[in-house]
């Protein structure tokens, strides 16, 4: 990755991603009743029977947790549909005090007209439904070759276990974590440098980078772990070159939009990966996490032109990896099936109350969405400084655009109100008594407890 972000490589090819000039065409979670708790669990860990209920510690508070069935799993998900009070008792040295806090009954609605369909993917990503079914699988056990290759000019002098141990657990850890527990990240290395054919500076990463590069660069190296390792049962791949082998200066995901132009070894065609650069210790995991990303079909959230973070800020992984809201947003969670239809709310009432849990924290309702067309809807989700955003100055609700007839790089998703000239946007989180308005429709918080915020959806 390349700290200059909004850099892109000639061809049309952002610094994340090699492109192929190729057309590119186009369980609801059980709700169940709350009863007595019977153990103390933590959210997103494996259960064993349908309907059984535990408690969970979160933050010093407690929450009630019910064994659901997701997908293939079962989980234990806190999804309770009835207005329920759970005891929290806060401990000091001198006082113990005993308070309530209201979970709310979700509200159940058709998400149809919500899921809006991707009509700009391109080079095999977007921001619709639904993904491209080429992309690599996003819940459940997903399996990823991690191949370390150096060069004759940049001999690697660092051992594979350090470099590994810096960026690949952590990674795994935050997809866990981001997907509820529902992605299941094993990391696959071959714990030996691979060497390439050329010098480094013969494999171009920048000015002359093209697809075929990066094709051929892919293919050698997959080649290389294949002689040593058999990589079939892998999903795909991370090829990790030697991070002192500075001509490798970008670290672009591998998308390609056909079945034609993926790579085979092992006998296995692979369509989705990527290949780091010379700053993979300094990007670490988030590097990892967002360039993955890419492969599970998510698109770039910066600008590819001009200033790079004026449509999002200081949010999103897709958007800036270090600023302070990296946690993924609602609407990619959705789409990856990270959250359940049952966890939005697709708002097509004139008027709507509605309380949302924070994305950061597993269970309840997670997003409100209002269409406004066949492509377009405004979207709501609920951020608190704890996770992946622990850095926000604040919490609140945040509100954003998004439309799926934008490319990746242009603006698919908007943080509102939209105002090209403030590039942080902490102020777009709204507090109660604040609102915001766009085409007709207005967000209102008008409430906020320990366990998100209420908003009216006005249209």
């Amino acid at each position: 990755m390349n700290s200059e972000l909004e850099k892109v490589i000639p061809y049309g090819i952002s610094r994340h991603r090699v492109i192929p000039v190729v057309l590119a065409l186009l369980l609801a979670v059980s709700l169940l009743s709350v009863v007595s708790p019977v153990s103390t669990v933590s959210g997103g860990q494996s259960c064993k029977k349908v309907g059984l209920t535990a408690t969970s510690k979160s933050g010093g508070k407690t929450v009630v947790l019910t064994c659901t069935k997701v997908r293939k799993k079962l989980l234990w998900v806190k999804t309770p549909t009835t207005a329920t009070t759970v005891p929290v008792t806060t401990t000091t040295t001198t006082t113990t005090t005993t308070t309530t806090t209201t979970i709310p009954t979700p509200i159940v609605t058709d998400v149809s007209s919500c899921r809006l369909p991707d009509v700009a993917n391109y080079a095999g990503i977007g921001s619709g439904f639904p993904r491209n079914s080429l992309r690599l699988k996003s819940t459940g056990s997903i399996q990823i070759a991690v191949v370390f290759v150096d060069f004759s000019d940049y001999p690697s002098t660092r051992t594979v276990d350090d470099v590994y141990s810096t960026v690949f657990p952590e990674s795994a850890t935050r997809f866990s974590a981001e997907s509820y527990g529902r992605a299941d990240f094993k990391y696959n290395p071959i714990r030996q440098w691979l060497r390439m054919s050329r010098p480094a500076a013969e494999y171009t990463m920048v000015g002359g980078m093209t697809f075929a590069n990066h094709q051929r660069y892919v293919s050698e190296a997959l080649g290389l772990a294949a002689s040593v390792s058999n990589l079939s049962t892998n999903d795909g791949f991370v090829i990790v070159a030697n991070p002192d082998a500075t001509p490798i200066s970008n670290g672009p995901a591998f998308t390609p939009d056909s079945a034609f132009y993926g790579v085979s070894a092992s006998g296995k065609l692979f369509l989705n990966g990527a290949t780091s650069a010379y700053d993979v210790l300094t990007y670490k995991s988030r590097w990892v996490n967002h360039e993955l990303g890419h492969a599970l079909g998510l698109p770039d959230l910066y600008s590819f032109t001009g200033v790079g973070f004026r449509f999002a800020g200081v949010f999103g992984l897709m958007n800036n990896i270090f600023d302070r809201g990296s946690e993924y947003f609602a609407w990619e969670r959705w789409l990856l099936g990270w959250l359940d239809d049952s966890q939005v709310v697709c708002v097509t009432s004139q008027k709507l109350e509605i309380t949302l849990a924070p994305v950061e924290r597993i269970g309840g309702q997670k997003m409100a969405v209002i269409p406004l067309g066949p492509f377009r809807a405004v979207v709501v989700e609920v951020r608190r400084a704890e996770g992946y955003d622990s850095k926000l100055p604040k919490g609140g609700t945040l509100t954003y655009l998004i439309d799926t007839s934008v490319r990746s790089g242009e603006g698919p998703l908007r943080v509102l109100p939209i105002n090209d000239a403030d590039t942080q946007k902490i102020d777009a989180l709204l507090s109660v008594g604040q609102s915001v308005s766009y085409e007709g429709v207005t967000i209102s918080v008008t409430a906020s407890n320990s366990y998100g915020d209420t908003i009216t959806v006005t249209r």
